[in-house]
Protein backbone atom coordinates (compact mmCIF):
# COMPACT_ATOMS: atom_id res chain seq x y z
CA UNK A 1 0.00 0.00 0.00
CA UNK A 2 1.39 3.24 -0.80
CA UNK A 3 2.10 5.91 1.78
CA UNK A 4 -0.52 8.42 1.87
CA UNK A 5 0.26 10.98 4.54
CA UNK A 6 2.27 14.31 3.49
CA UNK A 7 4.60 16.12 5.70
CA UNK A 8 3.78 19.19 8.11
CA UNK A 9 5.78 21.36 6.12
CA UNK A 10 7.90 21.73 3.27
CA UNK A 11 10.75 24.26 2.47
CA UNK A 12 12.21 23.91 -1.18
CA UNK A 13 14.95 26.47 -2.75
CA UNK A 14 15.27 25.53 -6.28
CA UNK A 15 15.44 21.55 -6.55
CA UNK A 16 16.60 21.07 -2.88
CA UNK A 17 13.56 20.67 -0.50
CA UNK A 18 12.83 19.81 2.87
CA UNK A 19 10.06 17.98 4.43
CA UNK A 20 9.33 18.63 7.67
CA UNK A 21 7.34 15.68 9.69
CA UNK A 22 6.24 15.50 13.38
CA UNK A 23 6.13 12.15 14.59
CA UNK A 24 4.27 10.98 17.86
CA UNK A 25 5.67 7.78 19.56
CA UNK A 26 6.67 6.17 22.71
CA UNK A 27 9.72 7.97 23.55
CA UNK A 28 8.45 11.54 22.98
CA UNK A 29 6.85 13.50 20.33
CA UNK A 30 9.55 14.68 17.65
CA UNK A 31 9.87 16.03 14.09
CA UNK A 32 12.13 14.74 11.58
CA UNK A 33 13.00 15.76 8.20
CA UNK A 34 14.08 14.57 5.10
CA UNK A 35 15.63 15.96 2.50
CA UNK A 36 16.02 15.41 -1.70
CA UNK A 37 17.27 16.68 -4.85
CA UNK A 38 14.02 17.01 -7.22
CA UNK A 39 15.02 16.33 -10.86
CA UNK A 40 12.88 15.00 -13.85
CA UNK A 41 12.53 11.84 -15.85
CA UNK A 42 10.22 11.61 -18.42
CA UNK A 43 8.66 14.19 -17.42
CA UNK A 44 7.87 13.05 -14.05
CA UNK A 45 9.11 14.64 -11.03
CA UNK A 46 11.68 12.03 -9.20
CA UNK A 47 13.70 12.77 -5.68
CA UNK A 48 17.13 11.21 -5.33
CA UNK A 49 18.78 11.60 -2.08
CA UNK A 50 22.09 12.94 -3.34
CA UNK A 51 23.82 16.18 -4.18
CA UNK A 52 26.11 17.59 -6.63
CA UNK A 53 28.93 19.32 -4.77
CA UNK A 54 27.26 22.86 -6.55
CA UNK A 55 24.24 21.98 -4.96
CA UNK A 56 25.51 22.05 -1.38
CA UNK A 57 24.97 25.80 -0.62
CA UNK A 58 21.14 25.48 -1.21
CA UNK A 59 20.95 22.15 0.95
CA UNK A 60 22.62 24.14 3.60
CA UNK A 61 20.37 26.74 3.17
CA UNK A 62 17.31 24.18 3.07
CA UNK A 63 18.47 22.76 6.21
CA UNK A 64 19.01 25.73 8.14
CA UNK A 65 14.98 26.70 7.19
CA UNK A 66 14.11 23.57 8.12
CA UNK A 67 15.63 23.81 11.90
CA UNK A 68 14.29 27.54 12.29
CA UNK A 69 10.43 26.29 11.18
CA UNK A 70 11.05 23.50 13.89
CA UNK A 71 12.30 25.68 16.64
CA UNK A 72 9.55 28.10 16.04
CA UNK A 73 6.86 25.36 15.99
CA UNK A 74 8.36 24.32 19.38
CA UNK A 75 8.02 27.18 21.12
CA UNK A 76 3.85 27.38 19.97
Amino acid sequence: MENTRKPDHDIRLGTIQASIWFNENKDGDQYTVTVSRLYKKDDKWQRAATFRPMELPLLSEVVKAAQNWIYEHKQS
